[in-house]
């Protein structure tokens, strides 16, 4: 594996919001199909993982704060919004500048630049759309969950 090219400091100006809002982490994962813009993986939103826990159980399914506290299938298959220019480089905290990424490709990623690891800018990928992240299930979810809690 070769170490990603380093690059001149950054002098400029930082986005004061470090992570996205819910309603746009929303739009970003709606926007790009729920899938990995980096490696396509099919991925579900933490909304979705959370109802699954409430029907299954803490115990079952923990999603603790580490990750030795967080079920394996969260951290694979839970989207997350990531800067493609990192926020540290002047990367903003928008849609534009932010792409649906599973927790392994944001972690491998880092703060590095797509130029720094030699990878396609994902914003140029194209968006597979064959895929709603479970979505379609948040009321019948919702509706377990109210029906075990009786």
């Amino acid at each position: 594996m070769t170490r990603p090219r380093a690059l001149a400091p950054y002098v400029g100006d930082v986005d004061e919001r470090p992570n996205p809002s819910s309603r746009v982490t929303a739009e970003v994962l709606v926007r790009d199909g729920h899938r990995c813009r980096y490696c396509h993986r099919q991925l579900l939103s933490r909304r979705v993982l959370k109802l699954f826990q409430s029907i299954v159980g803490e115990k079952a399914f923990p999603m603790g704060s580490t990750n030795a506290t967080t079920h394996g299938a969260a951290i694979a298959y839970r989207a997350v919004a990531d800067h493609v220019v990192p926020r540290k480089r002047g990367g903003r905290t928008d849609a534009e500048n932010l792409v649906t990424a599973c927790w392994p490709c944001n972690f491998g990623k880092a703060g590095y630049t797509v130029e720094q690891l030699g990878i396609d800018d994902p914003r140029s990928r194209p968006v597979l759309l064959d895929w709603s992240g479970l979505e379609h299930l948040v009321p019948m979810l919702k509706q377990t969950r109210k029906s075990a809690a009786k």
